[in-house]
């Protein structure tokens, strides 16, 4: 490799990595050059999403350099400057962390100190004591340099232990490719991450939501949107309009699953009139839903839209014919075995939006009054 080219007298060897991509023997690569590095540095660079974090921050961490991550689209000249800021300063030799009245569980491995940037470490705290303070000593170009830090308790902060567990768990990650103790750091990577409650590529965890008892469900299972936040991109990328993209979280493969098994209901289709409804319920709980109705009860929309002014010819039109759609809609959605499996919040949503009206008993008669002509 790189570093078995000789280096001349009072120099040293700098290895600037520029990738974006990655190798197949990651733990391979990572081992053989923190044994093998003979002081050499690497300075990494990771280019895109296809770079490999793993190889990027590995390479840096093991032989005491700094890795930089640039993402699609952003400066890099920020951070090829930083980077080389830091390529041609003198190295910090001898570094070492030590505590006055205290006691600390520190790392083993110190991360390398560079000016202009941030230190920081987490250790776990076994005594303190009064005037605790952490001394911070090491050499550069030959001098030795002396920093003494006063130690601040916080008190209890159940935020500090959790940064510590995740800084130890990426620390564990790390060692597994370049450590023959692979199954230990295992081990230990699981038991911090069942302590803390922190995901990792080793762990997974089940969420269970307890509801209220008018909340749960009876037979079928409730089915709700899950309101998500869509990059930019993500959204470019989606041809559609996004309102069918949330409506379409009222369809999932395990309602499928679950009434295929039914055999009263298996004949169903997940793309029935109540799916093209539910597209239309607005944030405040109304349907617009004028057109699912009319393929609902198999009648022109011409034909509905003259039944709606025939029962909303009053003042206020346009909200009275909302309210009737809407009524409509709930009536036919809890009438109906299949819509009302995947729809019992959209029609409590709706429910309340109608309870708020000032003349909701007026709309209510007025829309049953309105099926019962449709149907016959």
């Amino acid at each position: 490799m790189v570093y078995r080219i000789p280096v001349q007298e009072n120099c040293r060897r700098e290895v600037i990595l520029i990738t974006d991509g990655e190798v197949y023997n990651t733990r391979e690569v990572l081992r053989h050059a923190a044994m093998n590095h003979k002081n050499a540095r690497f300075y990494t660079f990771g280019i895109g999403c296809g770079a490999s974090h793993a190889l990027v921050k590995g390479l840096a961490d093991a032989t005491g350099g700094v890795w930089e991550i640039i993402s699609p689209g952003e400066n890099i000249q920020g951070k090829v400057l930083r980077q080389f800021s830091r390529l041609i300063q003198p190295e910090v030799r001898k570094l070492r962390i030590i505590a006055e009245n205290a006691k600390f569980l520190m790392p083993e491995r110190l991360p390398p100190v560079y000016e202009g940037d941030m230190l920081t470490l987490l250790a776990e705290v076994e005594s303190l004591g009064e005037n605790a303070k952490i001394i911070v000593s090491g050499q550069i170009c030959g001098e030795t340099f002396l920093w003494e830090c006063p130690v601040i308790d916080l008190g209890n902060d159940n935020r500090i232990p959790l940064l510590w567990a995740v800084s130890q768990i990426t620390a564990m990650e790390d060692q597994l490719y370049i450590d023959e103790k692979r199954e230990y750091f295992m081990q230990e990577i699981l038991k911090q991450s069942k302590k803390f409650n922190i995901l990792n590529h080793l762990s997974s965890f089940l969420t269970i939501e307890e509801r209220l008892e008018d909340e749960k469900a009876l037979y079928y299972p409730s089915f709700r949107i899950i309101p998500i936040m869509l990059s930019r991109t993500r959204t470019d990328r989606y041809s559609g309009n996004i309102r069918d993209l949330m409506a379409a979280v009222h369809e999932t493969s395990a309602q499928t699953q679950y009434v295929a098994a039914n055999s009263e209901i298996c004949s169903m289709n997940v793309s029935g009139w109540y799916r093209q409804a539910l597209k239309t319920q607005d944030a405040s709980g109304s349907f617009s839903s004028e057109h699912a109705l009319a393929a609902k009860l198999k009648i022109a929309p011409e034909a509905l839209e003259a039944h709606l002014k025939r029962s909303a010819s009053t003042r206020e039109y346009s909200l009275k014919r909302k309210a009737l759609i809407t009524a409509v809609t709930v009536n036919l959605l809890k009438s109906d075995r299949e819509a009302v499996a995947v729809s019992s919040r959209a029609i409590k949503k709706a429910e309340r939006w109608l309870e708020s009206l000032a003349d909701k008993e007026d709309i209510i008669l007025r829309s049953r009054q309105l099926l019962d002509n449709l149907i016959v």
